[in-house]
């Protein structure tokens, strides 16, 4: 009888303990088990992304454009020297950038997929409106733009727009990409990592 009575109560406090670490874990540890799940990205994915940036900047809306940022972004802009952190500085930036009406196509890029991020790197031309009426000038810039999963949604955490140097022409910038690159329209299949490749959910 002592025996049964004691076997009672390890198992009553097996349930209990296992009941404790369940509701220790709780939404943190939901979380955690999310956060480790690599969602699926692909390089036409991320040029979805950047064609939704480009829209946004098209549709001459600062918020609009903000919202495509995630709340602690950094921002390299194209023409200002100084960095702009966070949603509400970078939406203050292209307040001012959109007056010019600027439209972007993007010239040579390589996309980079990771694990619940994703990287696309390269040039694009940045149309702009000149002193001139009707008057529309090219800005050529190097760029990089992050993406992270926050979520649920796929936001810049990272941009740097930088004007591709006047000593440069434009045959002898882009030559290096020849080798790793089939031109604008098919990015390069360098990857951070192997984890994915795998369709737009």
């Amino acid at each position: 009888m002592i025996v049964v009575q004691k076997l009672r109560y390890f198992f009553g406090l097996a349930r209990i303990g296992a009941f404790l670490v369940v509701l220790a874990a709780g939404p943190a540890g939901s979380l955690k088990a999310e956060a480790s799940r690599c969602a699926p990205v692909s390089e036409a994915s991320v040029e979805m992304l950047f064609d939704l940036w480009a829209a946004a900047l098209a549709a001459g809306d600062p918020a609009r454009v903000a919202g495509r940022y995630a709340a602690d972004a950094l921002l390299f802009p194209t023409s200002s020297d100084r960095p702009r952190m966070g949603r509400a500085a970078i939406e203050g930036y292209f307040a001012e950038f959109l007056g010019g009406r600027p439209s972007s196509v993007v010239e040579r890029r390589a996309i980079f997929l990771g694990c619940n991020t994703a990287v696309d790197a390269g040039i694009y031309t940045i149309m702009v409106d000149g002193d001139a009426p009707e008057e529309r000038v090219p800005l050529r810039a190097r760029f990089s733009f992050v993406y992270e999963l926050r979520e649920g949604r796929w936001l810049i955490t990272h941009h740097h727009s930088s004007s591709v140097p006047g000593a440069m022409d434009r045959h002898s910038y882009i030559e290096p990409w020849s080798a790793s690159s089939q031109g604008p329209s098919q990015p390069s299949n360098r990857r951070l990592d192997d984890e994915i490749a795998i369709s737009w959910p």
